[in-house]
């Protein structure tokens, strides 16, 4: 791990930047995997301030995620994971909203990467894709439609 104190920064040269068209539109959500949903959303709302949008609940009717706006069309997305439940960590996935899901997705497999799961209508009413990254951390890949909850927030 580097030493922060002695670090220094540099914009990357020309040559290593990317040449292929951008395939997002930006970036939609972050989501976090938290221990306690409730305490997290006091936080997320009483001291940071963001507006609760939408929540998830179980079949039993129990709430186990919900969505703050951060802000022009950014989220965060929480899920409750208490105890040994579930993937350890608090990353989830990130999320790239793109205007064109079927193109984004078939340049990706253009470009050589296999699509993890295909496009769906989820229960929030986005369009989602996703890949993985070489490590195998989720990305999500979406597109907002005429049903999606998070439509009033859109800026």
């Amino acid at each position: 791990m580097a030493d922060w104190t002695k670090v220094t920064a540099g914009l990357v040269p020309e040559n290593e930047k990317a040449n292929l068209p951008r395939l997002s539109k930006g970036l939609a959500h972050i989501c976090l995997r938290v221990a306690d949903l409730d305490r997290s959303i006091r936080f997320y709302r009483d001291v940071l301030g963001l507006s609760p949008v939408f929540q998830f609940f179980d079949e039993n009717k129990k709430r186990f995620g919900i969505y703050f706006h951060f802000g022009d069309r950014n989220f965060l997305e929480l899920f409750e994971n208490p105890g040994d439940k579930g993937p350890k960590g608090s990353f989830g996935h990130f999320c790239i909203e793109t205007q064109d899901l079927d193109a984004s997705l078939a340049e990706i497999e253009k470009r050589g990467w296999p699509i993890d799961r295909p496009p769906k209508v989820g229960c929030d009413g986005t369009m989602q894709a996703w890949i993985k990254d070489p490590d195998g951390n989720p990305i999500e890949i979406f597109r907002y439609t005429d049903k999606s909850l998070l439509n009033p927030w859109l800026e």
